[in-house]
């Protein structure tokens, strides 16, 4: 089914247009998570893609095989991917994700979390924009996997480096356009902090 937008939506995309410049060349990232704790909980699926001149050139994607390392706590990790199924099937969606789909489907998490992050310092380093729907979120998972598995690792982030479709979407319902001279980190960071009741941005809603 096609989108539907508003005369007043698309009146805001246009000023969104205008205040910044949209990339030809992106990197485009995604996580899968087994919670919103990023002390606790884990990255189960990672996904990334390259596109270059508007096309896309290549993409990645891995299930995190938790159950192999030692120190985590694998009842919690049964526990938060069940939790997380029932509240999808009370929705009517599907939620794939279990200690079996870990084991058979799964790699090495360590190397798995290394080829990302390294995937990401490439286009954070070589000027390229990455995209992704609710990619805040996801950076400080990312970030305290970083710290948690990767020896107190830090990715460069910069003021340009995110893109955020799911903070673009929530902008357009509550009319949030960039102030003149506003920084899209900044304006993304004071959409985040909007508290609206009725938003709505996930891709599925």
């Amino acid at each position: 089914m096609p989108v539907v937008l508003s005369p007043t939506e698309i009146d805001f995309l246009r000023q969104v247009r205008e205040h910044m410049q949209l990339p030809d060349n992106y990197c485009v990232a995604d996580l899968e998570t087994c919670g919103f704790s990023p002390e606790r909980d884990l990255i189960i699926e990672v996904g990334i893609g390259h596109v270059v001149n508007r096309q896309l050139v290549s993409r990645q994607c891995a299930v995190l095989d938790w159950t192999r390392y030692d120190g985590i706590d694998q009842d919690y990790l049964a526990s938060q991917l069940e939790r997380i199924r029932v509240e999808y099937e009370k929705k009517g969606r599907n939620w794939r994700y279990n200690m079996d789909v870990l084991r058979t489907e799964g790699h090495d998490p360590i190397q798995v979390l290394h080829t990302y992050v390294t995937e990401l310092y490439k286009a954070l380093t070589g000027d390229e924009m990455i995209v992704g729907h609710g990619f805040h979120f996801d950076r400080r998972m990312i970030d305290a996997h970083a710290r948690r598995f990767l020896n107190g690792y830090m990715l460069p982030w910069h003021d340009e480096a995110i893109f955020d479709t799911g903070l673009i979407v929530k902008g357009a319902q509550i009319g949030k356009t960039p102030w003149p001279g506003e920084s899209r980190e900044a304006w993304f960071n004071r959409i985040r902090g909007a508290q609206i009741k009725g938003v709505m941005w996930a891709l599925d809603g």
